[in-house]
């Protein structure tokens, strides 16, 4: 915070001569009344002398050279004060003391207290002193100097205001009652930190550097258990990094269920919760990080809006009008919809909406995705399909268009989709949310997946802005693929499908990726009929020192192929999982990693253009293995961690 400097009153000159004794002390005037106002005086030790009041003595200070006095006045009140002696010349050692309660005062005598002595910085260096709730009294400034040398020097009062009082909810019994907004849409509220001190009853929560300074709200469980504590809506905050943890019981006796440091945006904390009793009472806390600002912050708790039950590719939702929509998700659904060859610009899901429709009047798709709580990070990807030829679920291509944009972008707000303007197809964390719209003729289909990545279970409202015209045509595809999977088990790959509602459908074919080359190596025939199908073959002709690539074809009975999807299977795997936190990370990043034998990793940062930032060789025991990598100096963004075994290789994005 700035300082406003203030020139002091003397009642003699301001470029004074030393005063060698109480008597004479130069009397200081105007002191500063508002909070962090510093007014300061200028003077030389020139002509000073030592006085008999001491000798050379100086009540813990050290042997005295010469001396300088200033007296000044309190009144009403018990202010506090900042008294720092800076800017000494000629690099010499200055000193001085604060002293009070004289009932005598002449140029032979003083009698009082000294309240301070203050000599440790040496030649050159400054003393600083905060006299806390002075008392009304005359109080007197005793600088000293241990060198005989003439000395220019500033001595400086800095007002202090007292903290506020502690706020009614500075501790769980007064906490301040917030309701929980429906729908995943709440009312935000503006709350303060200010006064706040530490809380004596529970113990300090479990995460987000807590140093005290929290406040206290409290919340009842709607019906459905579930709520999101979030405390980053697009407000005006002058509080941008907290924590917030999650308490239940009496407020005498709490037992903390949830704490969060960085879910939010930025460095604030966000914390969704299910299966919560409901109709209980819970009590929020919530603190700044590290204690070391006072101000304002917004929250905004809301019972998540039910999933419309589209997560998965295989049940999104038909759209049939370019009517403006809502949505909501709790999750990425049962299937593993994306992978590196269909995702575009995306990483994985976190909580998916998918739809489609036919388009019945040609025209521009375009659309405007936008948050209902005004702040969520919303990704998106758009597959296009001219006359519906090569529809599949989940797609088996790279999308037409893909955002994944983080935080704001066009006038600072979170909004996303096609259209304002934009002439890109793709684009990635540092992208403005809005990518081109797309020009569709009739017969046309879109299959689009709209995704939270800040996974707040808050909805979002989808609303189409261009000309084209959408229509709830059946879209009858001959098979419906509920998931393809492989895995090595045993030696052998195991390739494995399920489809549901069968119709016209042949055979199904497995190729194996050789070279640049697909190569059949299985044939099974179709089920047929309603209800779900499931499917297996094995391969045992593969290259156990490589990720296996495989293809799943579908063949109707008039012999149509259509490409189902694609996976991998990596043989002897060095690991078998890889955690990141926290995620945003700050400084530094916590990286687990399941082993399954001694090995060397490399851990190497990635940026979103695919540049090695750095690489770390790590070396892990079999099993749970941690290790710390340093991130401070990455700018705000996402990145990918890669980590490389001697035959795996494991790509996880995160935040900085």
């Amino acid at each position: 915070m700035k300082k406003i400097l203030l020139l002091l009153g003397l009642s003699t000159s301001l470029f004074s001569n030393a005063q060698t004794s109480c008597s004479g002390a130069v009397s200081i005037t105007g002191l500063p009344t508002t909070d962090l106002t510093t007014g300061c005086v200028t003077a030389t030790t020139s002509d000073a002398t030592l006085s008999t009041v001491n000798g050379s003595t100086s009540g813990g200070c050290g042997a005295v050279v010469e001396e300088y006095w200033w007296s000044f006045t309190i009144g009403a009140g018990t202010p506090s004060y900042q008294i720092d002696l800076l800017n000494s010349t000629a690099n010499r050692d200055l000193g001085f003391q604060l002293l009070s309660g004289s009932t005598t005062c002449s140029t032979t005598a003083f009698v009082g207290t000294v309240v301070s002595c203050q000599n440790a910085t040496g030649d050159g260096g400054n003393e600083t002193f905060t006299a806390n709730n002075l008392a009304a009294g005359t109080y007197y400034v005793r600088v000293l100097s241990y060198q005989s040398q003439d000395v220019d020097f500033d001595l400086c009062f800095t007002f202090l205001a007292p903290p506020p009082p502690p706020p009614a909810n500075d501790d769980p019994c007064g906490a301040i009652a917030v309701s929980v907004g429906a729908n995943g849409v709440c009312t935000p509220a503006t709350a303060s930190n200010a006064g706040a001190t530490a809380t004596s009853g529970p113990a300090a929560p479990s995460c987000s550097n807590y140093v005290g300074g929290d406040v206290w709200y409290s919340v009842v469980v709607p019906a459905s258990g579930n709520i999101t504590f979030a405390t980053d809506y697009s407000a005006p905050s002058t509080i941008t990094d907290n924590g917030i943890a999650v308490y239940s019981g009496a407020c005498g006796s709490l037992t903390e269920i949830g704490c969060d440091d960085d879910s939010g945006n930025g460095l604030m904390a966000s914390l969704g919760m299910t299966g919560l009793t409901p109709g209980a009472t819970l009590y929020v806390r919530v603190w700044e990080y590290g204690n070391d600002v006072s101000g304002t912050f917004v929250m905004c708790f809301s019972e998540p809006a039910p999933p419309d039950g589209n997560q998965d590719c295989n049940t999104a939702n038909q759209l049939c009008s370019d009517a403006t929509l809502n949505g909501a998700s709790n999750g990425a659904g049962a299937a593993a919809d994306l992978d590196a060859t269909n995702q575009g610009c995306l990483f994985g899901e976190n909580e998916a909406n998918w739809y489609f429709a036919v388009v019945t009047t040609a025209g521009l798709l375009e659309f405007n995705v936008s948050p209902s709580n005004g702040s969520d990070d919303y990704d998106f990807a758009v597959w296009h399909y001219p006359d519906g030829v090569g529809q599949t679920c989940p797609p088996t291509v790279a999308p037409a268009r893909c955002s994944f944009a983080a935080g704001s972008g066009l006038g600072s707000s979170y909004d996303t989709g096609l259209g304002s303007g934009a002439v890109d197809a793709s684009e990635d964390a540092s992208g403005d949310n809005w990518v081109q719209g797309i020009t569709c003729a009739v017969g046309d289909i879109v299959v689009m997946l709209i995704d939270n990545f800040s996974s707040t279970t808050s909805p979002f409202t989808m609303d189409f802005t261009g000309n084209v015209g959408l229509s709830c045509i059946p879209v009858s595809l001959p098979v419906t693929l509920l998931n393809l999977n492989g895995i090595q088990e045993n030696g052998v790959n195991k390739i494995s499908w399920s489809t549901e509602d069968e119709i016209n459908s042949d055979y199904y074919i497995v190729e194996r990726k050789v070279g640049q080359e697909w190569i059949a190596i299985a044939k099974d025939f179709s089920k047929s009929g309603e209800g779900i199908n499931h499917y297996m073959i094995n391969d045992t002709d593969f290259d156990r020192m490589a990720t296996n690539y495989y293809r799943l074809k579908q063949v109707d009975l008039d012999g149509d192929i259509t490409d189902l999807g694609n996976i991998s299977i990596q043989s002897e795997y060095d690991f078998s999982d890889v955690t990141l936190s926290p995620n945003p990370a700050k400084d530094l990043l916590n990286v687990g990693l399941n082993a399954t034998k001694k090995a060397v990793y490399t851990l190497s940062v990635v940026d979103m253009s695919g540049k090695v930032l750095s690489s770390t060789e790590v070396t892990a025991q079999e099993g749970s293995n941690s290790f710390q990598l340093n991130v401070d100096e990455l700018r705000q963004g996402s990145y990918l961690l890669v980590v490389n075994g001697e035959a795996t290789v494991c790509r996880k994005a995160f935040m900085k």
